[in-house]
């Protein structure tokens, strides 16, 4: 079946190593973008390169994507090269590396995710870690500065982009200083304007030229704005499109993160306000009936709003 504007906008998740029949018959009524794959999908090389090689047979431009950052967040632990490619000790961003170790260590990364059959890697991670006690993000973080971050993550960002794997910057607009786990629950920065810019959405502005897209966060600035930044159109649209300029694709993070509320009519609610507030790409990480879920919400509200029906059309034809 052919892929409808609504599931041009969502990136799902399954559970385990290869589609159950469940999944295969739901990626065939609703054929997503694309997928994201984690631990749980992946045991060997040859198993993922099989799974990846089915998973394009759907449609040639299927997105296969991966957090690869290395070290604490590595989803190729399971891999006998992982060793040699990916540090084991805590995070990539622990490392020691001059400007041109670090873009051949991302090379190295994107050459090897290739390989496996992946199209996007939602790495580097550009948070800015100012706040010591935040676990969620921690030693994911290249530096505490703006400066080092853009430094090594840049150079990451430049190797990888010389494989086919294309790199996405996360969270934007930052969340090095928050304290509490998006996973978990609700984040709240409240940190001014003019530090949140000139530190924290700093690497963000520097790196926006070289990245295929950026993933926002689902914390909040109430400084800025109240709402989270994955639904807020002060931050996606007014901040990172107008201000910053940034042209690529802008993804969530996991909706099924509970910072999100995960109550049917609240969750398809922050659905349709991601979308209205500039996201190109909803994730959904796992469960394909979400997906599912959130494809029909997104018709239901086009039938029934046609400047909804516009914004998104415009989302998916003009990936702005």
């Amino acid at each position: 079946m052919r892929r409808t504007v609504a599931s041009k906008l969502v990136l799902g998740g399954i559970e385990g190593t290869s589609l159950s029949s469940q999944e295969s018959q739901l990626l065939e009524k609703f054929p997503l973008r694309g997928l994201t794959l984690f631990k749980r999908n992946i045991s060997c090389e040859a198993q993922v390169k099989s799974l990846n090689f089915k998973l394009k047979q759907i449609d040639a431009s299927f997105e296969i994507a991966v957090d690869q950052e290395g070290g604490r967040v590595s989803r190729l632990r399971n891999f006998a090269l992982e060793e040699d490619l990916f540090p084991d000790e805590g995070a990539a961003g622990n490392l020691d590396l001059s400007e041109q170790g670090w873009a051949d260590y991302g090379q190295r990364v994107g050459n090897a995710l290739e390989a496996l059959g992946f199209t996007i890697n939602f790495a580097p991670v550009v948070d800015v870690l100012t706040n010591p006690q935040n676990a969620c993000i921690g030693d994911r973080a290249f530096a505490s500065t703006a400066e080092a971050v853009v430094q090594k993550a840049g150079s990451f960002l430049q190797g990888q982009n010389l494989s086919s794997v294309k790199g996405v910057l996360k969270h934007f607009p930052g969340q090095g200083d928050a304290e509490v786990d998006t996973h978990l629950g609700a984040a709240t920065v409240g940190l001014s304007p003019e530090e949140l810019l000139t530190v924290h959405v700093k690497p963000f502005i520097d790196l926006s030229l070289h990245a295929h897209g950026i993933m926002t966060a689902h914390s909040s600035y109430p400084l800025v704005d109240d709402l989270p930044a994955s639904i807020s159109r002060k931050w996606i649209t007014e901040t990172l499109r107008e201000k910053i300029g940034f042209k690529g694709l802008v993804y969530s993070d996991d909706f099924l993160m509970h910072a999100i509320p995960q109550d049917t009519p609240s969750w398809n609610e922050a659905i349709i306000e991601g979308l209205s507030a500039g996201l190109n790409v909803i994730l959904i990480c796992r469960h394909l009936e979400k997906s599912r879920q959130a494809v029909e919400a997104i018709e239901t509200k086009m039938k029934s709003s046609k400047a909804f029906e516009a914004i998104v059309e415009n989302r998916v034809w003009n990936n702005s």
